[in-house]
């Protein structure tokens, strides 16, 4: 995504940073806008619920418009997710990180503590139910045990069990938990339907747009690319192994 691009609603203007982007290397445009106070907005716009290929498809807007709030004091059109979709798509947004290490920052996790404060007990039936359906019992486990944890989050025991036994059962969505990026890779690559896809993934993963990588690299010179592709392989590679030593040595 060009560095240069803006988008102005009103008086405000908000720029889109240089981004890898790519028909399935990302569902997403980030635009930030830093305000007079030197604090940074941050514009998430989403086509896709998340740019993993197991999530991605999970969630789609038709379906999720069928338990929504309106959110009265933004605009009369603004609606927002219940809290039960809220902590579905809580959990979901923490598994999506994990490999980058921020599954675990405290302001998810308190969101959740939060969300599960305002849960009935048929609220929490549903989100298991749903955690069940999409074969996310261990993502949505896991993220209740680590607000649990940290926050003493008041959840009732038989949630944990129903979570559990579901969890029993291998489920894609659990690999998403492993903070490793080839874990990551191999997961994205496993849920996509097509070998064409397979490859286009690869692709776009490798070999990012030409205008991303000279803006990352800071030059005009386009005999430069070959070089600054074969860098980024040899740097990915560099950085991959250094994280499996590490990750054994523990």
């Amino acid at each position: 995504m060009n560095s240069e691009r803006s988008l102005k609603p009103g008086n405000q203007t908000f720029t889109a940073p240089n981004a890898t982007n790519g028909k399935l290397v990302s569902h997403q445009a980030i635009c930030l806008r830093t305000d007079k106070t030197g604090l940074q907005h941050q514009l998430d716009i989403h086509w896709r619920i998340s740019n993993d290929g197991w999530f991605s498809g999970l969630l789609t807007y038709d379906g999720l418009k069928q338990n929504t709030m309106a959110v009265s004091v933004l605009s009369s059109h603004a609606i927002t997710l219940d809290p039960v979709g809220t902590l579905f798509l809580a959990c979901l947004h923490r598994a999506s990180h994990a490999v980058y290490g921020e599954s675990n920052r405290l302001v998810w996790l308190y969101d959740i503590h939060l969300l599960c404060q305002t849960l009935t007990p048929d609220n929490f039936c549903r989100f298991t139910e749903q955690a069940k359906q999409h074969a996310m019992t261990k993502v949505c486990l896991d993220a209740l045990e680590q607000s649990r944890s940290r926050f003493r989050t008041k959840i009732d025991e038989s949630i944990f069990e129903v979570l559990q036994q579901g969890s029993s059962q291998p489920e894609p969505s659990a690999r998403y938990l492993q903070a490793s990026h080839l874990t990551h890779f191999k997961c994205n690559l496993d849920a996509l339907p097509t070998l064409g896809d397979k490859l286009t993934y690869i692709i776009e993963n490798l070999f990012p747009p030409q205008s991303y990588m000279l803006s990352k690299y800071k030059t005009r010179n386009r005999l430069l690319l070959p070089l600054l592709y074969l860098h980024r392989f040899i740097l990915g590679c560099k950085k991959q192994i250094c994280r499996k030593k590490k990750e054994d040595s523990h």
